[in-house]
């Protein structure tokens, strides 16, 4: 199934929550701050090594980040302004959330995630940036192996499971962020490169 289709079916399990939300008038901008607080409590869980309560917290956090665009098309107030907070949400929620794993209880236990989470956290923004920037040019960039849904999924189950079996799972999650992040740097730079010699 293409990535595309899998948004597209995400969607879909969603719009009876975004139906509500907007019959009770609730503005995409509310639900995106209401997910950047969420996300906020689910890094202050994993900071104190609360791994299973903090992957449950940023996985409420991540359906109201899924649902306000949803909101926006259904009442049509989609703006380039929400699309702007939209995106810096999101971009500061994996940041709270790699930070935690860096100064929390993980960082304590493991010092290899000192210096891991670091480049997975940079890795997740170079996926992002060189997407905003080769469109900014006019070119295309919706494809990788681990776009931000892959690396939400990966980390909320990482967390889940490390906090049930073994803290030691979140090295495996943040190596599988790492590699896979950079993978699809790689990806969307030479997709890039294609495009601009046709």
């Amino acid at each position: 199934m293409k990535q595309q289709e899998v948004k597209q079916t995400g969607r879909e399990l969603l719009n009876p929550l975004v139906n509500l939300l907007v019959k009770l008038g609730i503005k995409p901008a509310t639900i995106t701050s209401c997910g950047i607080i969420i996300t906020a409590a689910a890094a202050w869980y994993i900071w104190g090594g609360f791994y299973t309560a903090g992957s449950l917290v940023l996985l409420v956090g991540s359906i109201l980040d899924a649902v306000d665009g949803g909101i926006a098309r259904k009442t049509g107030v989609v703006s380039k302004a929400g699309a702007v907070l939209d995106s810096s949400a999101d971009r500061l929620g994996e940041a709270l959330v790699f930070l935690a794993l860096i100064a929390g209880t993980a960082g304590r236990n493991y010092k290899v995630i000192l210096y891991l989470a670091p480049v997975a956290l940079v890795g997740s923004y170079m996926v992002s940036y060189v997407k905003a920037r080769s469109e900014g040019e006019g070119i295309s960039c919706d494809i990788g192996l681990l776009t931000r849904t892959e690396r939400l999924v990966i980390i909320i189950t990482g967390l889940f499971f490390s906090g049930i079996f073994y803290e030691g799972i979140i090295l495996y999650t943040l190596g599988l962020i790492t590699v896979g992040t950079w993978f699809t740097v790689l990806q969307r730079l030479i997709h890039v490169y294609r495009k601009d010699r046709k």
